[in-house]
């Protein structure tokens, strides 16, 4: 399915979120400045000896209250061809956080999948787009 760049509609423009972002990357095209040197993960993708695989994806981290896992949470709009209408929804994904990252709640993060890191992260967190509010 391709990103949803416009509706045939209108209604359904872009979100905030997705807004923030693209007006955040024109400004800051070096996407590591949020990044540490060094960290001591096993499981970190540019420091450890995890490898990344297909898909890459950005959203905003809802949840970061266990130790190196994050909540991403990406909004969506599909067209639903029984009904002819659009729809809106959310997906949830579990993410690996590492430590020389260390997104908190609030932040926009891009992601990319990986193997599976435990029951439910295949995720893990590539770069801190733009730090968010903390709440």
């Amino acid at each position: 399915m391709a990103a949803n760049t416009s509706c045939p509609f209108g209604r359904f423009a872009r979100s905030s979120v997705q807004a923030a972002l693209i007006q955040h990357r024109a400004q800051h095209p070096n996407g590591d400045m949020y990044m540490a040197d060094k960290c001591e993960d096993k499981k970190c993708f540019r420091h450890g000896g995890l490898k990344v695989r297909g898909e890459t994806l950005h959203g905003k981290v809802v949840s970061a209250k266990s130790r190196h896992t994050v909540i991403v949470e990406r909004d969506q709009t599909r067209y639903i061809s029984k009904y002819r209408k659009w729809a809106r929804g959310t997906s949830r994904i579990a993410a690996h956080n590492p430590p020389c990252i260390n997104a908190k709640l609030g932040d926009l993060v891009d992601l990319a999948e990986t193997r599976k890191l435990s029951k439910t992260k295949a995720w893990t967190l590539v770069g801190l787009s733009m730090k968010g509010e903390t709440r």
